[in-house]
């Protein structure tokens, strides 16, 4: 259990480690710099629309940030999460000014081993919250567990796409076989991410959305290949009914599982 002492500096950690975030983020919005994981159109990279996506999880942080005044955000901000929130707050700020000067290829590869880093931070958040005790009210849901879902969600899907980028594979090239085949393979690996959120551990309805929605984004951006889009089409199919089976009533009360745990 942290000292009282330890969660002030904790908490005001968390406030200027979402300022930093929020910075980076208006930066890259009203500068027009290229978004973070993916200066580059890639076989992986989503329709633009998807990034929009990222200003939710933006909204929903500020939430957070405000919410761990409370006695039950408090709890789990600052005993379960920790010094995580603030380190992510941290590195996404320099991830996405990495990305906002791409055209240097140094500054591209330091930005993808920060996102990379921020893939480890997020996952473990995430980790820490699937398979702890499910959240005692619907604030605890809203404003700790979706956002981070949301994250780890959409860092997922981007996170190949940046990949694509560092290695060269980009859309100014022909697919070739070995391009095709991985980006089938991560396509199917996205599609099996958003079972697994619905399926194992706690119920993650939104996060399963969000990759989901994720690979339809890819499906729409993808026409300069007919067999990666319309496998993106087939696996985004896939996706919503398995949603739409976990949505479905299972005939009896007991039975019946909540969608948001």
């Amino acid at each position: 259990m942290a000292r009282p002492s330890q969660g002030w500096w904790l908490k005001l950690a968390n406030i200027l480690g979402f300022l930093l975030f929020t910075a980076s983020s208006l930066y890259t919005k009203f500068t027009d710099k290229d978004r973070v994981g993916a200066p580059v159109d890639t076989y992986l990279s989503p329709a633009p629309w998807f990034f929009d996506t990222w200003y939710c999880i933006n909204a929903l942080f500020f939430g957070m940030v405000m919410y761990q005044y409370s006695p039950s955000g408090s709890t789990i901000i600052v005993e379960v999460l920790g010094w995580k929130v603030p380190f992510l707050f941290v590195l996404n700020a320099l991830c996405g000014t990495g990305y906002a000067f791409h055209k240097v290829h140094l500054f591209r590869l330091l930005a993808f081993a920060v996102l990379c880093l921020c893939a480890v931070i997020v996952s473990e958040l995430y980790g820490s919250l699937r398979t702890g005790p499910e959240p005692v009210t619907w604030l605890d849901a809203l404003l700790i567990r979706v956002p981070l879902s949301m994250y780890h969600a959409f860092i997922t899907v981007i996170f190949f796409s940046a990949a694509l980028g560092v290695i060269g594979a980009d859309t100014s090239n022909n697919a070739g076989i070995l391009t095709k085949l991985f980006v089938l393979v991560v396509l199917f690996f996205l599609q099996s991410a958003a079972a697994a959120y619905v399926f194992f551990g706690n119920v993650d309805v939104v996060g399963a959305f969000v990759i989901s929605l994720g690979i339809f984004a890819i499906f729409q951006h993808q026409k300069g290949s007919t067999f990666i889009r319309w496998s993106a089409f087939v696996l985004q199919g896939t996706s919503q009914a398995l949603l739409a089976q976990r949505d479905a009533p299972n005939g009896t009360d007991e039975e019946a599982t909540p969608l948001v745990q």
